[in-house]
């Protein structure tokens, strides 16, 4: 890892575009401005430089007027030694659903679509298995529709319309905030059925074009992929970066790969309300309404997050698909815009540092907007097992010791029997014959030590005084433990376990993103918080004493004999 980051800090292409700020003619406020740009965009580079959490990254700033300056860093092909440049494109994930909502207000402006209204009135297709009011185009565009968030295997199929017909939402439209990339699916669907058209040539037509972003491309398909950066996940053996998975996508929740010169310009149609030099795309009430957050639970508008602390208006949105992660952050009453690509996932903490030097340099107030948190991705040594060593109990006091060993860690359980354990994701090491243990580190604690670990229905803690309520494992959940995964090209892989006689639900690499599940019937559970999450955990098909399928929100996960 450390030798990526000293090829990438030697490497790491910078970049600073200043259009329209030449010796001649250039008043005096502007070479102002040239040069607090020019300063920032030096201390964003020392930023990166600084951080390896990404192989490759795209900055850009712009006010509204133009594109003051770029960022350029790293690789975009790590095995080939490519480097990033202005050319080089990102896939840019769920911010492709701030396009959608343009392009639907774009019709709204027209008289052609109406968020009010039943979206059925334009896919008639769509019939929700539902006791409530029907759903809206408002309620997809803002994400209080409530349907699930994500069918994976059917994720970019138009099946999706038809398989919603099972679905059964738990409130009505409106009433709360769940981030539904279904939803906005959907919202793609009814653009072609309004525009009679594809999706990525109505993209292209209304917005694109007229926005000069030529280097954009509208889906993710076949022709595409040599033209995009190689994205990267962190491999759970040894922390390096691996090529992550590709697959062609082409829905309105997340279809788009852009370059950070092309973002920039869409980012200056949300600083200039809709408008651009050549006309306005959409109206100033239809913008108003894409930045209006409707939701008492949410800070969320028509396909953009909005914060308006300290009477500053900031919209914005993240990204990811693939491995790679964005973020577009604009300030309209500051009239700044940054845009960030990378092709892994980003550090928070960086792209809050990010922002606020460009805010500085343009005359902001220096803070990022409030509708996202800037935390530090969290560094993880995988040599480093000292966290998790020690010695844990039952609660009736049968000990397991974990010591550091070659490779990893080895487990002496209680009976007297050892073996060596492998790490297989973040705070998770397994073998075949003890299966996977999941260790949990309290955030209170100052040693950031683990206090307790799960093992299928054990659970055992490092401390009798940990804090944590152990509650009687309810014998039924000892059918339900283990992995279960769909062959999909995204998944998912899950891990069930109980902590603390709580079942309990995880990706299959990482511990960190654990949640509880709730009881709502036999074998059916929902997630503990929200209360009102739509997702639904059903298990069944009861074999020699264990369920062999999940069925996740509808999406059939199988289980596997794995650790």
């Amino acid at each position: 890892m450390q030798r990526f980051r000293r090829v990438s800090v030697m490497l790491g292409g910078l970049s600073i575009l200043l259009a329209g700020l030449g010796a001649h003619g250039a008043s005096r406020s502007d070479a102002k401005e040239h040069e607090r740009v020019a300063q920032a965009l030096k201390q964003i580079k020392t930023v990166l430089a600084d951080s390896d959490a990404v192989p490759g990254i795209a900055v850009g700033i712009s006010n509204r007027e133009r594109l003051l300056g770029t960022v350029l860093h790293g690789y975009a092909d790590l095995k080939a030694r490519k480097p990033v440049t202005a050319e080089t494109k990102f896939a840019i994930g769920s911010i492709s659903k701030s396009f959608t909502s343009v392009v639907l207000m774009q019709m709204a402006d027209a008289g052609k679509f109406d968020p009010a209204v039943p979206v059925s009135r334009y896919l008639p297709q769509l019939r929700v298995n539902s006791a409530f009011p029907e759903i809206t185009g408002h309620s997809l565009l803002n994400h209080t529709s409530g349907l699930p968030n994500y069918l994976v295997h059917l994720s970019s199929m138009r099946y999706a319309i038809y398989a919603l017909r099972d679905f059964q939402p738990t409130y009505a439209p409106g009433t709360h905030f769940a981030y539904s990339n279904t939803g906005y699916q959907l919202l793609g669907y009814v653009t072609e059925r309004i525009d009679g058209d594809a999706f990525a040539s109505i993209l292209e037509r209304r917005l694109l074009a007229p926005l000069g972003m030529r280097a954009t491309v509208p889906q993710m398909d076949e022709t595409v992929r040599p033209s995009l950066a190689i994205s990267y996940e962190r491999s759970p053996q040894d922390g390096s970066f691996v090529e992550a998975n590709w697959f062609p996508y082409i829905a309105a929740d997340g279809g788009i790969a852009s370059t950070a010169g092309d973002m920039d310009a869409f980012a200056r149609l949300l600083l200039n309300r809709g408008a651009t030099p050549n006309g306005r795309i959409i109206s100033e009430a239809a913008f108003q309404k894409i930045i209006t957050s409707t939701s008492d639970d949410a800070t969320y508008g028509y396909g953009v997050q909005v914060s308006t602390a300290q009477g500053h208006t900031v919209v914005g949105h993240g990204g990811a698909i693939y491995a790679f992660n964005s973020h577009l952050e604009a300030h309209i009453d500051e009239g700044f815009a940054v845009t960030i690509l990378g092709n892994a996932r980003l550090d928070g903490e960086v792209i809050g540092k990010i922002v606020g030097i460009a805010s500085k340099a343009v005359g902001g107030d220096g803070k990022p907007g409030e509708f996202r948190k800037y935390e530090r991705l969290p560094v993880e040594d995988v040599n480093d097992t000292s966290a998790y060593e020690g010695t844990y109990q039952t609660q009736d006091g049968g000990p397991i010791v974990f010591s550091k060993a070659p490779g990893g860690l080895s487990v002496q359980r209680a009976d007297g029997t050892r073996f060596n354990l492998t790490r297989v994701g973040r705070d998770i090491y397994s073998s075949r014959q003890t299966g996977a243990y999941l260790f949990f580190v309290d955030p209170k604690q100052a040693s950031g030590s683990a206090q307790g670990v799960s093992n299928g229905a054990a659970w055992y803690t490092k401390h009798s005084s940990a804090g944590e309520q152990v509650s009687a494992t309810p014998p039924e959940y000892r059918a339900y433990v283990g992995r279960y995964r769909n062959h999909a090209d995204e998944g998912p892989d899950v891990r069930v376990f109980v902590r603390g006689g709580r079942l309990m639900v995880a990706p299959s690499g990482n511990a960190t993103f654990s949640e509880e599940l709730v009881a709502v019937g036999p074998g059916l559970f929902r997630p503990a918080a929200p209360e009102h999450s739509p997702e639904r955990f059903q298990f069944d098909t009861l074999d020699d004493g264990v369920t062999l399928r999940l069925q996740a929100t509808g999406v059939p996960l199988y289980r596997v004999d794995m650790p």
